[in-house]
């Protein structure tokens, strides 16, 4: 699946640093439940990763507050409210990138702005950048 398929380029090697130590993934428990419906490569790819480089997150009321701030914005739909949570969760926990495969929604210049300017009005001062998985390479 990785290797035929444009949106998953570096995805190997990304996961490989993140195995190495050179970053330390933060997942949420929304990103479990995606996994788990993912095709079996996706789920052993995270479940090959040592306990010692992620970082589990739990979605709070912050998040939901924050990701639903998103939507009303208009830079999300309520159909994207997982992609919204995921953003939100990333900016509460200052996590430095959000790293993904979901060209539609995320990894673009001006929703990255968007988010920014939604999270600066609403007191979060880190910014959020959002890079494919070869982007990091």
């Amino acid at each position: 699946m990785f290797d035929d398929y444009p949106k998953f380029e570096g995805c190997k090697e990304f996961f490989d640093l993140v195995r190495d130590g050179k970053y330390r993934m933060v997942i949420s428990d929304i990103t479990i439940r995606e996994v788990a419906l993912a095709p079996q490569n996706v789920r052993e790819l995270l479940e090959s990763l040592p306990p010692e480089v992620i970082e589990l997150c739990f979605v709070t009321d912050e998040i939901e507050e924050l990701a639903q701030k998103y939507i009303e914005a208009g830079v999300l739909s309520d159909k994207d409210l997982a992609d919204a949570q995921h953003v939100a969760t990333a900016t509460i926990n200052e996590v430095d990138y959000i790293v993904s495969c979901n060209f539609k929604h995320l990894v673009r210049a001006s929703q990255i702005l968007q988010f920014n300017a939604i999270n600066f009005s609403n007191g979060y001062k880190k910014t959020i950048d959002i890079r494919r998985p070869g982007d990091m390479l």
